[in-house]
């Protein structure tokens, strides 16, 4: 009778786990659906105006104008694919505890500096740059860049992958939820070493998604990560050159700025740094990754996860030829 009971219970965690690899093929699908839709038929918009109203301007705000339809497009079509409504996915709670607004600005400047940091002290091994990188843009542009890029880009992608490839993929656990929404996310941004520091601030916004229980701050993360590489064009004009001792200079100032904001947030939330093991840390997350491995298999195997490989690769070989 024991042996029946053991054998129908593990029939049904099997039966169970089944189920839920296909709905993670599924997510993973629909997710890829929701980003063709919203950029494509955005796209699509775009180039409608862009013909009926031949005009500079118009040609100067493609960007804006593609972001907006998109961000609408996200909502419209996101409501339906994951059959939710628009409300709740701008303002729909991830299932984490809620950090203090004061701890919450402490984690997300600490990973900010972290993340610059990586990307300025790689930029001179890894990157050749020409002038215009560092020339300033002038006001008009500049406007537009601050209005896209800055805060449209951001809003844009951070509900996408963070709000809707964050949020349903943390019922199978909120690691598998971090790794698969950077790795997506890395993707769609395929270009040469963009891949890389995509997937770096990929991962710093879902470690906040998963620490704030808020996709305000990964929106306000993104904003200063693209906004910081406006600044860069200031701070770094063309005559001036990558790496020199201003560069140095500051990748000190954010190494400084990093530890201070960490240890802030280490003390306000009493985490005691004798307590943090870096080994330990590794060990654990290889341990979680191998026991999710059905479950990251069944995403990046899937059509959705394949697609948005496909996407990586026709940008790495789009930059390249």
């Amino acid at each position: 009778m024991e042996e029946k009971v053991i054998f129908e219970h593990n029939l049904l965690e099997s039966q169970e786990s089944k189920q839920d690899l296909k709905e993670i093929a599924s997510f993973a699908n629909r997710l890829l659906l929701l980003f063709l839709t919203a950029y494509g038929l955005s796209s699509i918009v775009v180039q409608i105006i862009q013909r009926s109203v031949t005009s500079a301007l118009v040609d100067d705000l493609r960007h804006i104008l593609l972001l907006c339809f998109s961000v609408i497009l996200v909502f419209v079509a996101g409501s339906r694919l994951f059959r939710t409504t628009p409300k709740r996915i701008a303002f729909g709670t991830l299932a984490a505890p809620k950090l203090p607004a004061v701890d919450s600005v402490f984690l997300m400047l600490s990973l900010f500096f972290f993340e610059w940091g990586i990307v300025l002290w790689s930029l001179p091994f890894i990157q050749k740059f020409s002038p215009d990188q560092f020339n300033p843009p002038p006001l008009f542009y500049l406007i537009i860049a601050i209005i896209g890029p800055c805060i449209l880009g951001p809003i844009n992608e951070e509900i996408l992958f963070r709000r809707i490839g964050f949020q349903y993929a943390q019922k199978y656990g909120m690691m598998f939820a971090v790794v698969t929404s950077s790795i997506v996310f890395a993707f769609v941004h395929g270009a040469r070493f963009q891949v890389f520091y995509a997937l770096l601030l990929g991962l710093c916004a879902g470690i906040l998604c998963a620490k704030t229980g808020s996709i305000l701050w990964p929106i306000l993360l993104h904003m200063a990560h693209n906004g910081f590489q406006i600044a860069m064009s200031y701070l770094f004009p063309f005559y001036e050159g990558i790496p020199s001792f201003r560069f140095y200079l500051l990748l000190f100032v954010f190494a400084v700025l990093c530890v201070t904001c960490f240890l802030l947030y280490a003390a306000r939330q009493q985490i005691r740094l004798r307590n943090i093991s870096i080994k330990a840390g590794m060990k654990a997350f290889w341990t979680q990754m191998k026991s999710d491995k059905s479950k990251y298999k069944a995403y990046f195997t899937s059509a959705g996860g394949l697609g948005f490989l496909m996407l990586a690769i026709g940008n790495l070989l789009g930059e390249l030829f």
